[in-house]
């Protein structure tokens, strides 16, 4: 289970790294191509904005694993462990429930998109494709705070340190 997680958070920041790739080449071309040949194609902001979304939503599970999102540390290295540790699982677990309330209301918002065939007014793309990357960004992120919660108490803790001292273990 914790390698089909870390395999997951992986190709997240695989896929985040690729939205970032392909909106830098994106934006280069429409200003290389507005600048030299007076000519745009017109999307190139809807879809550096589809881009940016999916960028954000891959990332994110691989970014909580790691433990690189923002945290106000301040505070908690004021504390003691006991309290350290009890607000991590307290916070964790509202983030889980968050999490999974999105995912639900994402996959709700690309059903309803798809049944009612909601486009881009501009370019006319199916709104539901940009959506999906929001229900996937938001299940690899439930599957890396349950492993960090039954796991590490909360703490976010790399998936491979994980995985490695597991291994130690045996």
């Amino acid at each position: 289970m914790v390698k089909t997680i870390n395999r997951a958070s992986t190709i997240g920041l695989y896929l985040a790294g690729f939205c970032l790739i392909a909106m830098m080449l994106i934006i280069t071309a429409e200003v290389i191509v507005r600048q030299f040949f007076n000519f745009s194609f017109y999307v190139v902001d809807e879809y550096s904005g589809y881009l940016l979304v999916a960028l954000v939503f891959f990332g994110v599970g691989h970014s909580f694993s790691t433990g690189s999102m923002i945290r106000v540390t301040f505070l908690r290295d004021a504390m003691s462990s006991g309290v350290r540790n009890t607000l991590s699982i307290v916070f964790s677990t509202l983030c889980l429930l968050y999490s999974v309330i999105l995912a639900f209301q994402y996959a709700r918002l690309i059903y309803s998109s798809y049944s009612r065939g909601i486009g881009s007014a501009f370019s006319g793309t199916p709104t539901y494709i940009p959506q999906i990357s929001m229900t996937i960004g938001m299940i690899i992120l439930i599957g890396v705070i349950a492993y960090c919660l039954v796991t590490n108490f909360g703490e976010p803790k790399s998936l491979d340190a994980s995985i490695e001292e597991r291994t130690k273990e045996y």
